[in-house]
């Protein structure tokens, strides 16, 4: 199984968790981030699960830059890792 937070990140807490995704407070690197990771749907054949996870994680993420360049007040996407299906963004609480 793969784990559910990058290396050196630290689970402060978990500040959601839906359907669709998980999503945590931790300290990454310093500095107080916000995890989001999209889980995994048992009952999708695995390949197709995997599409779209991948998918919609490169989209989001994409949005939120696009948001960010248009002068929206988002987080600041730090990075991205599709095959796990990982969002790294700044807290803003």
């Amino acid at each position: 199984m793969l784990s559910l937070l990058p290396q050196g990140c630290t689970r402060i807490k978990t500040l959601y968790q839906g359907a669709e995704a998980v999503v945590d407070l931790c300290e990454w690197l310093g500095r107080l981030v916000v995890v989001k990771t999209r889980v995994a749907k048992g009952y999708r054949v695995r390949e197709l699960d995997e599409l779209i996870r991948r998918s919609r994680t490169v989209r989001e993420a994409s949005l939120l830059n696009s948001a960010k360049r248009a002068g929206v007040n988002t987080p600041f996407v730090y990075h991205v890792n599709p095959v796990r299906g990982w969002i790294i963004m700044s807290y803003v609480g």
